[in-house]
């Protein structure tokens, strides 16, 4: 958390100009990325769930799993021995589904490859300086965000897209450089609550624009203005 919340005031001050606080104080605001994919998918994205071996809490990538389902933390699973089936467990079908119920667990919280300093997340491969997120790949300081690969850094409650940097509530798209609260995008950099974005830079309150630069609500302005 102490690398994580240098690695938030370095990107405040790129995106936003001055720090602006302690990353604690942002978590509800960040986690939002969450809320945003619970909204679509009609149902909590965000999963916790309890180990079957140890009681402990585990994270999961996706609510997607039968509430009967049962889990375990990656770092057990060497500890788990199953027995075979016995005869009497294997007359019918329904013999054999009743036995295998017993013996079956999910993975929950994995990390994989070469990463480091990951906590409360899931799905995580060659990533460094992870917290509360999901399906991060190949990415550092990554805090309260889903499905971030791809060379990401400094991403903050941001969902659903390859090479972010310092990035801000950034939601789907690809290719994004310091940018707060922009929705849909692809090779852009410098935006700021804006929609539909393609090949643009330094744009504000902008929607459905293609290779713009100096743009404030759709309006093209020269750059000493602009900045002004």
């Amino acid at each position: 958390m102490e690398e994580l919340n240098r690695a938030w005031k370095k990107t405040s001050i790129v995106v936003l100009g001055d720090e602006v606080g302690e990353l604690f104080e942002y978590v509800d605001w960040l986690g939002g990325a969450a809320e945003f994919m619970s909204d679509v998918l009609g149902r909590s994205f965000k999963s916790e769930a309890r180990s079957a071996l140890t009681g402990k809490k585990v994270y999961l990538f996706a609510p997607f799993y039968s509430s009967h389902a049962r889990f375990v933390e990656m770092e057990k699973i060497p500890e788990i021995r199953i027995d075979p089936l016995s005869i009497d467990e294997i007359k019918d079908i329904d013999s054999i589904f009743e036995a295998l119920k017993e013996r079956w667990f999910y993975r929950a919280s994995v990390v994989l490859g070469n990463s480091s300093h990951v906590e409360k997340s899931d799905s995580v491969l060659n990533s460094h300086f992870v917290l509360e997120s999901q399906g991060v790949e190949d990415s550092s300081y990554v805090a309260y965000s889903t499905w971030i690969r791809d060379g990401s850094k400094y991403v903050f409650g941001s969902m659903g897209g390859p090479g972010f940097q310092f990035s801000i509530r950034n939601f789907y798209g690809a290719h994004l450089k310091r940018a707060l609260e922009a929705y849909f995008f692809i090779d852009s950099s410098d935006l700021y609550y804006t929609h539909r974005m393609v090949n643009s830079s330094e744009c504000m309150f902008s929607f459905n624009l293609y290779g713009e630069h100096y743009v404030i609500g759709n309006l093209r302005l020269p750059k000493e203005r602009y900045f002004k």
